[in-house]
């Protein structure tokens, strides 16, 4: 056809070329493509995966004037700040991209991670804190179970922490304007921003406390982060025996709130039969032995 149309033997050949050189920008593109994408394999025989490069999950409940974002590492995020997991002395931010529903469609995540032969179990949902109230005050129950895998005692550090959340792939909005003057303290069992509730922790377990990584905390303080700086920082040091289990159970209100209230008793049924219904690590190690839970 070229032969017809082109008698010249210099057009032929700069059409060749300007063909060869198309084709190889093509395959250059389809190759640098290629390397971003994630394995499109699962993780293991049985296991779920996804497509998706960078997955998020939203929990939340009917009524309520926003929901939460499972971000595409864990996170959560409200439409006031980010509360990340990490692992490890290093404080490794958790990334888990992997996420199930209970029984396959209710709003309530669960995924796991690992910090050597610990596994940590986490399962996520929100709740109303009061029916009575407008947009029924939801607030996010963070259950995490730490089990020991492995066959000698271990010893783990799961750390919880804030941040304002910016970056990409979230989706969580209006939010306030970050603010360098926010004041950021500790009272027992809760964690404050600018004098309001961020989120609860056990205090059992005598987490230590810091203000910003590396910064023990000692008084209300100003913090100079950025938008991405973890701050209030509540470390577990994790003791556990082969095939023990502990966990722990954080609480975040969607809005932040001034005082947290106490769960009234007649709550607790509630929450004890929704957490009847979540899935447990269930691993049997040899000899059928069964996982131990700590005291």
């Amino acid at each position: 056809m070229c032969g017809i149309l082109f008698k010249s033997k210099s057009i032929k050949l700069f059409l060749v070329c300007l063909v060869a050189l198309a084709a190889g920008t093509l395959g250059a593109a389809n190759t640098k493509a290629a390397q971003k994408m994630v394995s499109l394999l699962p993780n293991g025989p049985g296991r779920p995966f996804t497509w998706a490069a960078y997955p998020t999950t939203e929990i939340g409940i009917a009524d309520a004037r926003n929901g939460t974002e499972v971000t595409p590492s864990g996170s959560l995020q409200t439409a006031s700040c980010d509360l990340m997991l990490m692992s490890g002395e290093a404080d490794r931010p958790v990334n888990a991209p992997i996420r199930t529903l209970e029984r396959g469609y209710m709003p309530i995540v669960h995924y796991h991670f690992y910090d050597g032969s610990v596994r940590y179990d986490v399962t996520m949902f929100s709740w109303a804190l009061s029916a009575a109230k407008p947009y029924r005050s939801p607030i996010n129950f963070i259950r995490v179970q730490a089990f020991n895998e492995g066959g000698m005692p271990t010893t783990s550090v799961l750390t919880l922490a804030l941040n304002y959340g910016a970056g990409q792939h979230r989706g969580i909005s209006p939010r306030p304007k970050f603010d360098s003057n926010w004041i950021y303290s500790f009272k027992p069992g809760m964690a404050l921003r600018a004098n309001q509730v961020m989120f609860t922790f056990p205090t059992g377990a005598k987490p230590q406390l810091f203000i910003s990584q590396g910064a023990p905390y000692s008084e209300p303080q100003k913090v100079k982060a950025s938008a991405n700086t973890p701050v209030l920082l509540v470390q577990y040091t994790v003791k556990l025996k082969s095939a023990q289990q502990t966990e722990f159970v954080f609480k975040m209100p969607v809005h932040p709130i001034f005082q947290l209230p106490t769960f009234s008793a007649r709550l607790k049924p509630r929450w004890m039969s929704v957490s009847l219904a979540m899935p447990r690590h269930r691993t049997m190690l040899p000899g059928g032995r069964s996982p131990v839970r700590s005291r």
